[in-house]
């Protein structure tokens, strides 16, 4: 096994164990905490930020941008494309996982005492906490953008995590359905443009 290699093995090993342990020891109290210390202002307004988190946003934008540049510069219609299939292949196996998990939303511990997976449950809101579609979508774009443009790829990774709180803050989601969120948005970004989408970062014209 190269060096990569083993760095990428033992980085998912490290964050998966990461995820299991925010499961069972910091899912409860950190939803807690913040139901405890809940205010309607402060909800709304992260509810209200975490729009910034929705996918129809960069699929749209993705597509528009592509379709203006495909005759124009390779390049830019390439980096549209690149932020378009990131968040949409990561939200279709987001989608896939929320509905097959059905994971009960925090909604159904503070009010029923319900924690854990139930299974198959598509479309149904409160079954699908597992994992935060915003937090997938955020470190898709986060990501797509910060290989684009590493210059300010810090801005871009936290913008990531600003809407993993936000999913967090507002208890709608675990903290581990974060982690998991923030992990299949990175890994489908860096799986496509390994494959498909090298030579599109912001040296190139």
């Amino acid at each position: 096994m190269t060096k990569d290699k083993a760095w990428i093995y033992w980085s998912l090993m490290l964050y998966a164990a990461f995820g299991i342990f925010a499961y069972f020891y910091l899912d409860i109290p950190v939803a807690s905490f913040f139901r405890v210390y809940e205010d309607r202002f402060f909800e709304d307004f992260f509810t209200t930020l975490s729009i910034a988190g929705e996918s129809h946003w960069f699929i749209a934008s993705g597509f528009v941008v592509y379709l203006i540049y495909r005759k124009k510069n390779e390049i830019y219609a390439k980096r549209a494309l690149f932020l378009f299939f990131s968040v949409g292949l990561s939200g279709i196996i987001s989608g896939i996982i929320k509905g097959t998990a059905g994971r009960y939303r925090p909604v159904k511990f503070f009010k029923e005492n319900l924690y854990g997976f139930d299974g198959w449950h598509f479309n149904e809101y409160k079954f699908n906490s597992f994992p935060s579609g915003h937090t997938t979508t955020a470190f898709a774009v986060g990501v797509a953008l910060a290989i684009m443009f590493p210059k300010y790829k810090v801005y871009f990774i936290l913008f990531g995590f600003f809407i993993a709180f936000t999913r967090i803050s507002t208890t709608v989601h675990y903290l581990s359905d974060t982690i998991a969120g923030a992990f299949i948005g990175s890994v489908v970004a860096v799986f496509l443009y390994k494959k498909y989408f090298k030579g599109i970062d912001c040296s190139k014209k």
